[in-house]
């Protein structure tokens, strides 16, 4: 969609529009379920059903595991009085779900990685960086014969990008002109410059070292430091901290539905940091992130609030 080699369709701006609208529809049906007529909710289940099936078929994991972040984590929004009593009974749903969750992913995931490989996924060595598993490993150590190689790749999520980050530190600052922390962007430019910016970028300049841009994890860091050096990296991180702090001020005392979109977003976003520019780096999230987060802000209710009034909520 609107890449470099071909020409954009009218079905290709439409999708963009809709992003936007398609976004919304989980979030804001979970947080405010039981205020949704009866049509309404049979309409939530079956979009989420058809949304997930499209990932199933597909073999990505990607779908499921946002599945498994955010609904637990919205139906805990909807009542965050949970986390200041915290009994074990009120919030024991969520947590079930939670766990009910990770075990289908972990599932989904094992049959999708041993299917991948054709057979047994094994812990082999990576001959080009010569980056590999060590099976002495406590997490590894005692596992069953054959889950292994599904664990190990399941750890790789979080912790492979880190290495490509490594390789990133030594390389020199290049301005990308505000692009360089998104495949969405960098794709948009490509219609008003002739060389790709793509280039310049922090995970791009490590290709070379067998780091394959697009096959490897880099982090979220290098991503956003193409744009604002690492140094400036830090500065975003802790807007983006401050960011979510307020949105969850929203979401807890005013119930702001703009606020419970992005929050879905920002968890997303964190919860990908170990891999890559989630929510910023793909059209299907970056634009109904930038097109919330001004809604958000200006519709804020300011007001002063006491700690107390999010137990009474």
């Amino acid at each position: 969609m609107l890449s470099a080699g071909r020409e954009s369709t009218t079905q290709d701006y439409m999708s963009l529009l809709l992003f936007p609208l398609l976004w919304i529809a989980f979030p804001l049906g979970v947080f405010f379920w039981k205020q949704l007529s009866i049509q309404l909710r049979i309409a939530l289940v079956v979009w989420t059903i058809l949304d997930l099936s499209t990932w199933v078929a597909a073999g990505t994991n990607k779908g499921i595991a946002d599945f498994v972040l955010l609904l637990p984590s919205l139906l805990v929004a909807r009542r965050p009085s949970m986390l200041a009593t915290f009994r074990l009974r009120r919030v024991g749903g969520a947590g079930l779900i939670a766990i009910f969750g990770v075990a289908l992913l972990l599932i989904f995931f094992s049959m999708g990685m041993v299917g991948r490989s054709g057979g047994r996924l094994s812990l082999r060595t990576d001959p080009a960086t010569g980056v590999g598993v060590d099976p002495d490993n406590l997490v590894l150590r005692y596992l069953p014969d054959g889950t292994d190689g599904p664990m190990a790749s399941l750890m790789n999520y979080f912790s492979g990008g880190y290495y490509g980050l490594s390789l990133t530190l030594q390389e020199p600052f290049v301005f990308c002109y505000g692009v360089g922390n998104s495949y969405f962007l960098e794709g948009l430019s490509r219609h008003l410059v002739s060389t790709p910016i793509m280039n310049d970028t922090y995970p791009a300049r490590i290709d070379v070292r067998s780091w394959d841009l697009y096959g490897k994890w880099h982090s979220l860091y290098p991503w956003i430091a193409s744009d604002l050096s690492f140094p400036g990296t830090i500065v975003f991180m802790f807007v983006i901290g401050w960011f979510f702090g307020l949105v969850w001020i929203d979401v807890a005392f005013c119930q702001n539905p703009f606020a419970v979109c992005l929050f879905a977003l920002f968890l997303i976003m964190l919860f990908y940091i170990p891999a890559n520019n989630q929510v910023l780096g793909f059209a299907q999230t970056a634009l109904p992130f930038w097109t919330l987060l001004p809604l958000w802000f200006f519709s804020r209710d300011r007001h002063d609030f006491k700690p107390t009034e999010i137990v009474a909520s």
